[in-house]
């Protein structure tokens, strides 16, 4: 080990300490073991310092680039429709030079062409969903997890569902 031990170091220390106290014999083994523990104590502390400091460097990184995400974002939705507009304006455009010279296409100086382009597509909507015929429905069912939750915490029995248990482990740092 160097002058500053791994977080992976202090982990395998701690267990290794335990295990020493578990299997010491007599007053002078116990104390030798709680001064190496005093010593991890304080390597753990630095450690943690070490790593409240790193997580907020990070935070701070992560949050800087987040708004750069957005600005970028939101930049690119102007650029989007600055596009469509433009796209808007030259539809005009190639329609009446369609309807103006007879030809199907605008033949451009770089060899390149425009042409409008057509599409027909059906969408199907719903006047009235209670006339329609069973047929033509989907039906879905979805377990009411809140009212399930409730009766099995009042003592139901409830075929095909019961409660488990979540835990979660996480790490709280103050401000």
């Amino acid at each position: 080990m160097g002058d500053t031990p791994t977080s992976y170091e202090l982990i395998t220390q701690a267990d290794t300490l335990a295990s020493k106290l578990m299997q010491a014999e007599g007053d002078e083994q116990i104390d030798a073991i709680l001064a190496d523990e005093a010593a991890w104590k304080d390597d753990v502390l630095v450690k943690l310092e070490a790593h409240r400091h790193v997580r907020a460097a990070l935070q701070t990184k992560a949050n800087h680039l987040m708004e750069q995400a957005r600005l970028i974002a939101k930049h690119a939705k102007r650029i989007e429709q600055n596009i469509e507009s433009l796209d808007a304006r030259a539809l005009a455009l190639v329609c009446t030079y369609e309807e103006s010279t007879g030809k199907d296409r605008a033949k451009l100086s770089d060899g390149s062409w425009v042409r409008s382009n057509h599409q027909e597509s059906h969408k199907v909507v719903i006047t009235n969903a209670e006339l329609l015929d069973p047929y033509y429905t989907e039906t879905f069912i979805r377990p009411d997890k809140k009212l399930i939750r409730q009766n099995i915490a009042k003592g139901a029995h409830i075929e095909g569902a019961e409660l488990q248990s979540n835990i979660t482990h996480s790490i709280r740092w103050s401000k």
